[in-house]
């Protein structure tokens, strides 16, 4: 866990200032206590006030605020929190939905929420209780069950399925999940937008994900710029195909009333 907290602070996840939680035990009971306590201690939600509308809107000048997100004043005032957790404990919260609600909680109000030693099934499960922004997609189950992993996770996606949840959490919201390796194939598809670096580790990761980067420098100008881009020239064009193909079959019935139904066609037909 020191490991991840320094690769954290030369990342700037955890700055200086940073109140660090760890929670490395397995203990049901010293996980709840340790969430309880750094939830009831938490500031205003970074994602309270985000928009609820479901439409992104964006600005004509493509420009990005450099203004602080919705909630994280907070942060020049001391109370930046991060969370570090250990992959023992988060078995334990996804086996529980108490926990999976207490921990949903902690990742709102949390700057940066840091996981480490988890394997790529536990990286795909977190991703997916932070996209469906409801705990009704875990599983109820006992810490000591002998259930699979592996169906734990399909259970999870099948009640997500079933019960239409909203998009992430707070209306309008959008999960994207970043990674580089083989390992992080499985969170890459449980994410809206799955990036993929190709680099040393392979290909696997490109190739499983939506959108491929070279390098994780990019990662800025694909969100900020590329994506607003993209919305736009997609809406554009689809309007285009729609309007062109109506004026089409308009300019037709038209044509074929001035020319008394011969069944001639206004746009000449090479072979």
């Amino acid at each position: 866990m020191e490991t991840a907290v320094q690769v954290g602070k030369a990342c700037n996840l955890i700055k200086a200032a940073s109140a660090v939680v760890r929670i490395q035990t397995p203990s049901p009971r010293e996980v709840s206590s340790a969430l309880r306590t750094l939830v009831r201690d938490l500031p205003l939600s970074p994602l309270a006030g985000a928009p609820t509308s479901a439409r992104p809107t964006f600005p004509g000048d493509y420009s990005l605020s450099p203004s602080p997100l919705p909630g994280r004043e907070g942060a020049s005032n001391g109370r930046h929190k991060v969370l570090v957790i250990s992959g023992r404990a988060l078995a334990t919260v996804f086996a529980n939905t108490t926990l999976c609600a207490l921990f949903r909680k902690a990742t709102e109000g949390c700057q940066s929420v840091v996981c480490c030693r988890v394997t790529p099934l536990q990286k795909a499960m977190v991703v997916s209780l932070i996209k469906t922004g409801s705990v009704k997609g875990a599983v109820q189950a006992k810490p000591d069950s002998k259930m699979d992993p592996r169906q734990l996770l399909v259970k999870m996606q099948r009640k997500t399925k079933r019960q239409h949840t909203c998009l992430a959490i707070g209306d309008g919201a959008t999960c994207l999940a970043i990674g580089d390796g083989g390992n992080d194939v499985a969170m890459i598809q449980a994410a809206h937008v799955g990036v993929g670096i190709a680099g040393r580790e392979g290909l696997q990761a490109a190739r499983g994900s939506d959108i491929c980067l070279p390098d994780f420098q990019h990662l800025r100008r694909l969100i900020g710029v590329h994506g607003r881009l993209a919305y736009r020239r997609t809406a554009w064009c689809v309007q285009y195909s729609f309007y062109k193909s109506l004026l089409i079959g308009l300019g037709e019935i038209l044509f074929n009333l001035w020319a008394a139904s011969s069944g001639t066609s206004l746009i000449t037909e090479w072979d």
